[in-house]
């Protein structure tokens, strides 16, 4: 899984690679921090192997850490839609959980100019591919599954150098699966397990540089 440490080196190396480009290039890059996240789900099944199912509770999620990449294009003077890509973790704070979320969507800004700063208005549609690592059963698996995300806010962007810019925003963002399902042989049985109806939803802080 990727640390804080990593993400921040992939952020550099991002901005090493684009510091010639011009901004009309509409690039981007972001860290991504959760200031509060929660995970609800209907039920774990069992539908082979063993019998029954496990009722799960609400759990706050915590460490939530990520990042974001952007590439957006000028369709209005005030408007740039374009796509948006992000990676983005967290654990259960009474299960110790791990769900992880690879993202792509189509993203939209508005814009609002105030001085030399900018503000906008954000949004970010699209599927989504979720792992996660859990014990049921007494049984370690890990699940995964698509769904279906969704990410909307705003935030502020300045210049810092020429064709440089600092972007940052608050964001809350909902992502939905249906079905995360894991299978896996123990002590020479096959089982098959489904953690039904995943809902995820963050406040997410970001920051990062456009060019």
């Amino acid at each position: 899984m990727l640390t804080l440490r990593s993400l921040t080196a992939v952020l550099l190396s991002t901005a090493a690679l684009t510091s010639t480009a011009h901004a009309a290039t509409g690039l981007g890059a972001e860290l991504i921090l959760g200031v509060a996240g929660e995970a609800e789900a209907d039920e774990i099944s069992c539908n082979a192997g063993c019998t029954g199912s496990q009722a799960l509770s609400d759990e706050d999620l915590e460490k939530n850490y990520g990042i974001a990449a952007t590439y957006e294009r000028a369709v209005r003077k005030d408007l740039r839609i374009g796509v948006r890509a992000s990676y983005l973790v967290g654990q259960g704070d009474d299960t110790d959980q791990d769900l992880a979320s690879l993202a792509v969507g189509a993203w939209g800004r508005y814009l609002v100019p105030v001085g030399r700063a900018t503000l906008h208005v954000g949004a970010d549609l699209g599927p989504s591919y979720v792992t996660s690592e859990a014990t049921v059963f007494g049984v370690s698996m890990d699940f995964a599954g698509v769904g279906l995300h969704a990410v909307v806010g705003g935030g502020v962007s300045a210049p810092i150098a020429d064709g440089v810019e600092f972007r940052g925003g608050l964001y809350y963002s909902y992502e939905m699966v249906g079905s995360l399902e894991a299978d896996d042989t123990v002590q020479g049985t096959a089982i098959e397990l489904e953690i039904e109806d995943t809902v995820a939803t963050r406040v997410l802080i970001s920051a990062g540089l456009a060019f």
